[in-house]
């Protein structure tokens, strides 16, 4: 029986290539419904406020109708999935608009010599 590399070692040649891809990156943008039937790119919220003076002074936001965030933690830190969403203007169908991951980094330990605090 012969007996080629061990896992670790065909893990280590194979590198990256092992790794699933990803399925998609974020942020990610979608502009037009996801109905197959319909596919117009008219939203609710941004058709109803079409002729609203402040819908420029918005700070260029995407005028959304509803919004979920979810929330996880890891070793590294905090991720928030946040999603925005609206619905269709057209057949009424919600979709989601934009989705994004942030990620927050947890603050360094504070490392203080021992005894220092105990006088």
């Amino acid at each position: 029986m012969t007996e080629g590399p061990n896992r670790a070692e065909r893990r280590r040649s194979q590198g990256d290539e092992g790794q699933p891809p990803e399925l998609f990156k974020l942020p990610k943008v979608f502009d037009a419904c996801p109905n197959p039937k319909c596919g117009s790119k008219r939203r609710f919220v941004a058709e109803a406020l079409k002729h609203d003076v402040n819908l420029e002074d918005m700070g260029g936001k995407i005028p959304i109708l509803f919004s979920f965030e979810y929330v996880y933690e890891t070793p590294q830190g905090t991720v928030r999935l946040i999603a925005y969403g609206d619905a269709c203007y057209d057949c009424g169908t919600p979709y989601i608009v934009e989705m994004d991951k942030v990620e927050s980094k947890r603050p360094p330990k504070l490392h203080l010599p021992p005894g220092s605090g105990r006088r």
